[in-house]
């Protein structure tokens, strides 16, 4: 009986050594610079590659082709086993690199914008409070343009005279004021003048004034819209402050004579042709009257959380708010103390910011731990020098801009998560187009890899079956000239196999 040895016989003629040796360099030297599978390690090749005196060893030991076809076999289940596939590669090193800069410029861009319309709204609040604040200048403005064209009438500037002169005449400057008060109590006038009280109640009646009147240069009463509490004016605060400065603005208080919460609003009265000092114009702005500033504000594009104070930083008192929804009667100042003490210490600081300003500054900004604070100046369409602050304190963003000519200050307010979010409409922007583009790239990398790995694939799937003891199985070449390169010395050496077997 014969004995089988493995799956393969020899031929009843083995070659001779010196044959073997010829075959085995040229096979050598035809395939081994082109062999380059990877994770696949050829025993064939490698006992094939041996010096001649291990062919002798390789015979000795009697180690047929089928040891190697089985030591392949070993080799393909160890790699099934890793499943480290080429395709899974690329994936792998190809998406990383493309998304992960995809990723990065996304974030970048969302930061930029995000950044960008943080700024945009604090440029935007700034305006609100410039707005309200030159509205209310404006406002101040406008009413004094009676007592500024009463003091120039010619009317008012001869009663002015008379009214001196017949002081003078009557010694009334060497009298105290209550014996003064008592003598003229009824009319509180030096001298009726019908014509020019109609014609100061008929300004008041048409401009909403709560009341107008014309003192001389002793302060007494010359003409007046409706009677006075008092007919001396000189010891009123008002009348020193317009004879000092030549026009002034008082803070928000309640008028005796006018019966009404208002501004006090004078104006000297000079000659024209002198400028001698004649006397002084009071008018009476009601607080009421600032209500004609609310159908304008309410255009500044006020939205969620954002208001708009103007404060009387004299007393602390709220002139106005105003919100999304409108105007309101809040008495309070958003964001207490600290606000109207920084309100206070901004119209007090001098136009021209100095050293000192801002080492005074600081030192509020250490005491409330105000963040984000800046300190500047404006010049308004009128000129005038604005001083404005910035700042976060507690829950809010503010913004504080002075009213030139008086102790007025707008103060625009916004919550700081509002502030702080800006821009977060965007992201869902942002990641459905970061999505839409990862799976693009992902469908492009899956197409790329399977065709880079389909010719490898297709070769590594011929030698398994060249394992599998298949040796008719030839490789298709495919793809790139390596991969095509590497399938023809593929079915080279399968073919010197099949010789050798």
């Amino acid at each position: 009986m014969k004995k089988e040895t493995n799956n393969f016989n020899y031929n009843a003629k083995k070659p001779n050594n010196n044959d073997m040796a010829k075959s085995q360099k040229a096979l050598v030297k035809t395939l081994l610079p082109e062999s380059t599978i990877p994770n696949v390690k050829l025993r064939v090749v490698q006992e094939l590659t041996e010096p001649e005196t291990k062919i002798n060893h390789l015979q000795d030991q009697d180690i047929n082709v089928a040891d190697q076809l089985l030591e392949l076999v070993k080799t393909e289940k160890k790699n099934q086993r890793n499943k480290n596939t080429l395709s899974r590669q690329l994936l792998t090193t190809i998406m990383p690199t493309v998304l992960i800069p995809l990723t990065l410029a996304s974030l970048v861009s969302y930061r930029i914008v995000h950044d960008h319309d943080k700024e945009r709204n604090k440029l935007q609040q700034q305006e609100q409070a410039l707005i309200a604040g030159e509205a209310a200048s404006q406002l101040i403005k406008d009413t004094f343009t009676v007592p500024t064209l009463l003091a120039s009438n010619p009317l008012v500037i001869n009663a002015a005279h008379a009214s001196s002169k017949s002081a003078q005449q009557q010694e009334l400057q060497k009298l105290a004021i209550d014996e003064i008060e008592l003598r003229f109590q009824n009319t509180k006038l030096l001298q009726p003048n019908p014509q020019l009280n109609r014609y100061l109640k008929r300004i008041v009646n048409d401009l909403g004034l709560g009341e107008l009147f014309v003192t001389d240069r002793y302060g007494y009463n010359i003409a007046y819209s409706n009677l006075t509490s008092d007919f001396v004016q000189r010891d009123e605060d008002w009348w020193q402050q317009a004879k000092r400065q030549g026009r002034w603005v008082s803070e928000l208080d309640f008028d005796d004579s006018a019966n009404v919460f208002g501004f006090d609003l004078a104006q000297a009265i000079k000659d024209p042709q002198s400028g001698e000092f004649l006397g002084v114009i009071k008018a009476v702005l009601p607080m009421n009257q600032l209500e004609q500033l609310f159908p304008y504000l309410e255009h500044i594009g006020l939205m969620g959380s954002q208001q708009v104070q103007l404060i009387d930083t004299s007393q602390g008192m709220v002139i106005s708010t105003l919100t999304p929804q409108g105007s309101l009667d809040e008495e309070e100042i958003i964001g207490g103390e600290a606000v109207w003490e920084i309100a206070k210490f901004l119209v007090q600081a001098p136009t021209q910011l100095t050293i000192n300003t801002k080492q005074d500054f600081n030192r509020f900004k250490a005491k409330y731990s105000l963040k984000e604070a800046r300190l500047s100046t404006y010049t308004n369409k009128t000129g005038k020098q604005v001083k404005i602050v910035y700042f976060l304190y507690k829950d809010k963003f503010y913004t504080i801009v002075t009213n030139p000519q008086t102790d007025w200050v707008s103060v625009a307010s916004v919550d700081k998560s509002e502030q702080q979010s800006a821009g977060n409409e965007l992201i869902l922007a942002f990641v459905l187009i970061a999505l839409a583009l990862g799976a693009v790239i992902l469908v492009v990398v899956l197409l790329l890899s399977r065709r880079l790995s389909a010719p490898l694939s297709q070769l590594s799937d011929t030698a398994k079956e060249v394992a599998a003891g298949n040796l008719d199985a030839i490789a298709q070449p495919s793809g790139t000239t390596e991969t095509q390169t590497l399938a023809h010395t593929f079915n080279k050496l399968v073919a010197r196999i099949k010789v050798l077997v």
